[in-house]
């Protein structure tokens, strides 16, 4: 893959919130949008952590790590949660009770009912990273998946990621 020296530009701050009270509604582009938002839950700066794994997913394996678009070119929540139940697991009872919408997807136990529909793709994060190996992929994928957990408050913070964590403290990137 090849890396510029370029300086990173923010911009389009048009969605910006202020982070002292928790959120409700859409935010963040549809090909990153966490599952809590999705689900119309109320939301914090997590949010922004999950919309951080996916941007370096994207980044760093040149693709999407969830479609999100149905083959007509539509926004598709349940193939969307199809995908990240096959790469996360299946979604928490606790978190699934959050919301008045999970039960278009998934029944009162919390099993995913649009199988028929949607089935789980059979995939994994270990079978998606095509770009490292060993140990080096090993961490990557621990990486990615502090920052993608179904419940928000379980999402490593900021902090941690940048300060603490094995890849990116070792990663000669």
């Amino acid at each position: 893959m090849h890396i510029t020296k370029g300086f990173p530009i923010l911009s389009d701050m048009g969605e910006a919130r202020r982070a002292e009270t928790k959120q409700r509604g859409l935010i963040q582009p549809s090909i990153y949008r966490a599952p809590g938002v999705m689900l119309d839950m109320e939301w914090d700066n997590k949010v922004d952590i999950w919309g951080l794994a996916q941007t370096i997913w994207t980044i760093f394996e040149q693709r999407h790590l969830f479609d999100n678009i149905n083959p007509i070119r539509e926004l598709d929540h349940g193939r969307r949660f199809a995908e990240m139940i096959s790469l996360r697991g299946p979604a928490p009872l606790e978190f699934l009770k959050r919301s008045k919408e999970s039960p278009k997807y998934w029944d009162e136990n919390g099993h995913w009912k649009l199988s028929n529909i949607y089935p789980i793709p059979e995939q994994s994060l270990e079978s998606r990273e095509i770009q490292l190996k060993g140990d080096e992929k090993k961490q990557f994928l621990e990486f990615m998946r502090k920052m993608l957990k179904w419940m928000p408050e379980d999402r490593a913070d900021a902090q941690h990621l940048l300060f603490e964590d094995p890849w990116v403290r070792g990663g000669n990137y």
